[in-house]
């Protein structure tokens, strides 16, 4: 019993190594790569957990690949369709696909969790859609909300300067432009 224990907990450790290695090229800029590779690992008769895993990483790999329409069709799976992870992705898909009133919905979903991982990510999504859909007060808001967040400072305060600027409030565009302290304007999660 316990030489049966002992091997599934490799077999599980090795298949998450074989996930981690899959989808690597993603953090490398080369997304189409971990997308075959993924694929390949999909098509294995993985038990849940590591279908689940797998299923995650080629989502991400895909919004990477700019390949969202692919995304809705691998996250409309009933077993993963709740899963924040997923709905995320789901997210994302919808914003690459300019479909803002419907991405709008999960990104807040997501946002209003103080459990999600994604909950930053999320917000800043629902700004972006707000401010896609016209709703600038409301965006205006969302970015105000993170502009305290490490992570996202530098980039909300960067949004809400331009919706400042939209607006025509050029002194409350200085004002947050003068506060802000980049350190990298990169994005760090699409949207």
């Amino acid at each position: 019993m316990c030489l049966m224990s002992l091997l599934a907990q490799f077999a599980k450790a090795d298949v998450s190594r074989e996930i981690s290695q899959a989808s690597a090229p993603i953090a490398e800029g080369v997304p189409e790569v971990a997308l075959v590779r993924l694929q390949a690992l999909l098509n294995n008769n993985l038990p849940e957990v590591e279908w689940r895993a797998v299923v995650e990483k080629l989502a991400e790999a895909q919004i990477a690949a700019k390949q969202p329409q692919n995304t809705l069709i691998l996250l409309e799976d009933i077993r993963i369709r709740d899963l924040p992870w997923a709905k995320f992705w789901r997210a994302q898909a919808f914003a690459s696909l300019h479909r803002w009133a419907e991405a709008l919905p999960l990104y807040e979903q997501l946002a209003g969790d103080e459990q999600s991982e994604f909950r930053s990510a999320a917000a800043f999504g629902a700004a972006e859609m707000l401010r896609a859909l016209g709703r600038r007060d409301e965006a205006l808001k969302k970015f105000t909300l993170l502009t305290h967040d490490r992570e996202w400072a530098t980039q909300t305060q960067l949004r809400a300067a331009e919706l400042y600027i939209e607006t025509g409030d050029a002194s409350s565009a200085r004002r947050l432009l003068g506060e802000t302290r980049p350190t990298s304007v990169a994005n760090p999660a699409a949207t």
